[in-house]
């Protein structure tokens, strides 16, 4: 609270200056004194740490203030919190809505992907009996001349074995 009035205070002042001073050149400044090095580092270390606790503070700070001016009553609590379940509704909502989209489209690929594979190994598998039957009757038709070359050449051994037994 005190932090919100300083930084009010310090916001008017700087705006409450006229012109001519914020627009004055380095002529009528002062040049700054160096800080010994030793010291500059350890007293920025400590600024640092100090300062961002400060910040830390006004934020928690300002956080509170901000909650109690909106939940300052027993309405003005059961109004913030319908508003956060309302805003937690429609997240909800939300989330479900993606999720069944989500859900949606995955099972439109899937099935996509299932009707594409399917007439892929339909398409394969009758290549496969085609070519299949095509081998079944190069083979059928080899061994058919195979077996017609081999009694062509057994007949006449055939022959003189006959007519040396008989």
């Amino acid at each position: 609270m005190a932090t919100t009035t300083k930084k009010a205070t310090a916001k008017s002042s700087a705006k409450a200056k006229p012109a001519a001073t914020k627009t004055r050149g380095r002529a009528g400044a002062k040049p700054k004194a160096a800080a010994p090095a030793s010291h500059s580092r350890v007293e920025r270390a400590a600024d640092l740490q100090v300062g961002a606790v400060l910040v830390a503070r006004d934020t928690v700070v300002d956080a509170i203030e901000e909650l109690r001016t909106k939940v300052g009553s027993r309405k003005g609590a059961e109004k913030q919190l319908k508003k956060v379940e309302h805003r937690g509704t429609v997240a909800r909502t939300k989330a479900e809505r993606e999720v069944r989209q989500a859900s949606a489209r995955i099972e439109r690929e899937i099935k996509r992907n299932r009707t594409r594979i399917e007439r892929e190994v339909r398409n394969l598998r009758k290549d496969a009996d085609k070519q299949l039957r095509s081998v079944r009757g190069d083979v059928t038709r080899q061994a058919d001349i195979v077996s017609s070359r081999v009694q062509d050449a057994v007949a006449p051994i055939v022959d003189q074995v006959s007519k040396v037994t008989a």
